[in-house]
């Protein structure tokens, strides 16, 4: 019932859908969601932490200086706020909206509506660290938890995670400002430890993030481009410059990434309940 470009929801749909019709009609079942927001699960943290390292030598302005100048004329980044290093690494540039909103006006609207936030990164060693406690407050709350509680309620099961009570997220927090950076955390290290000897070396050994996903560019060399076609309109809304995402499908050599996605969930939803998007 709203757009999401997360390419893992049928999966999700149809696990929830088997367990409610045919498992062990367990109604509460245990997720591992916020594992990696907890345990620095996630590739970008430990990009966020080299600019953490650079930052000890260069001022931050002369960093975001060299970036504007690296990528060719956009606008400079404030590396030690934040937010702005979150946007950093989360924001899209490439929109296909009428009006599309710029990671600076983004910025601007995310400091003011969180702006209490701050407060509790005062706490911490690193930005590294603060932009880890965005991915709860902004991922987590906005993809994830909603997700989970949408799909699996609506086969009325109950879903926990205990990587997201508070108290188990304190004292990961405590852990890591004790330690004073990412850097001993990367990977999810301080579970693998806890685990070694207990689960197969392939498991606490494997560094590599695996996630859920199927192999989008194989498909979309075959099928998947001519669906994405079909499921696109043809002409330009108030909203969306759909000749544009046309475009961009037809001329992609390979899956064109999640974020097509959620342009292809809103036509869908567009076209099943009359909407104009």
């Amino acid at each position: 019932d709203e757009p999401n470009y997360n390419v893992s929801i049928p999966i999700y749909h149809q696990l929830a859908k088997y367990q409610g019709l045919y498992g062990q009609k367990e109604r509460v079942l245990f997720s591992g969601d916020g594992g990696d927001e907890v345990f620095c699960g996630y590739p970008h943290y430990k990009k966020s932490q080299t600019i953490d390292n650079y930052s000890k030598y260069l001022t931050s302005k002369l960093f975001s200086k060299l970036f504007a100048l690296k990528s060719k004329g956009r606008k400079s980044i404030d590396f030690n706020d934040p937010i702005e290093r979150w946007l950093f690494f989360k924001f899209w540039e490439n929109s296909f909206l009428m009006d599309p909103v710029s990671r600076e006006e983004m910025a601007r609207e995310l400091k003011s509506e969180f702006n209490h936030v701050y407060q509790e990164f005062k706490k911490n060693k690193s930005t590294s660290h603060s932009t880890m406690q965005l991915d709860r407050q902004f991922w987590l709350a906005g993809e994830n938890f909603t997700r989970v509680d949408k799909i699996y309620m609506g086969q009325s099961i109950e879903v926990r995670l205990p990587f997201a009570t508070p108290e188990f997220v304190s004292l990961l927090d405590y852990k890591i400002r004790k330690s004073g950076s990412l850097t001993k955390h990367f990977g999810k290290a301080l579970i693998r430890q806890r685990y070694k000897n207990k689960l197969p070396d392939y498991i606490t050994n494997r560094m590599a993030k695996v996630g859920w996903r199927g192999p989008m560019d194989q498909w979309f060399s075959t099928k998947m481009k001519e669906l994405f076609l079909d499921i696109t309109p043809t002409k330009n809304s108030e909203i969306v410059r759909w000749e544009a995402v046309r475009k961009h499908i037809s001329e992609a050599d390979k899956w064109p990434g999640k974020q097509i996605h959620w342009y292809l969930s809103s036509a869908i939803l567009s076209k099943k309940f009359n909407l104009e998007i």
